[in-house]
């Protein structure tokens, strides 16, 4: 009886491994949407408080030393502590922008851009600073090679998540 517990107990948290973890692997590969892009911020978030909670309330008994005991415990909650700090601003105007991103309701504005940075390898996002906005585009373009262009940018107001580039002529 024992052994069918274990087993059951060792399924039901792969399940629930999978059901958290496959959503969060489906939003990186379609991470140019603002649902997958808003999921893995509040993904991050989730790790974050997962590991400070980890730090402290686990008690990590299998860890013979006490000295790395507590180090441990310590990494745990700085880890989850700057995770959460890192990924909140970006999650909770995310949040906010929920509502006009399903009513479509965008602001554009136009102009030369200031600043294009980037497109990260690892973290597909760049910085596009355009009438001192600074908007976060996730979408890989070949007109943002020529910085000289006047773009039209539509993105949603609170997240500044860039939805539409296009180039005015």
């Amino acid at each position: 009886m024992k052994r069918y517990k274990h087993n059951r107990e060792r399924i039901l948290s792969t399940i629930i491994v999978f059901s958290i973890a496959l959503p969060f692997f489906l939003a990186n590969m379609f991470f140019g949407f603002f649902p997958a892009w808003f999921y893995t911020r509040l993904f991050g978030i989730a790790f974050g408080i997962v590991f400070t909670v980890s730090g402290l309330f686990l008690s990590l008994r299998q860890i013979g030393n006490k000295f790395k005991r507590v180090w441990c415990r310590v990494l745990f909650v700085v880890v989850g502590v700057v995770v959460i700090i890192l990924m909140y601003p970006e999650a909770s105007a995310g949040v906010l922008d929920l509502k006009a991103y399903y009513l479509k309701d965008y602001k554009t504005t136009t102009g030369v851009p200031d600043y294009i940075g980037s497109m990260g390898k690892k973290m597909r996002q760049q910085t596009i600073e355009l009438n001192n906005i600074e908007l976060i585009n996730t979408k890989s373009d070949s007109s943002l090679h020529d910085r000289t262009k006047v773009l039209e940018i539509t993105y949603l107001p609170h997240s500044k998540f860039v939805i539409n580039i296009k180039v005015v002529e």
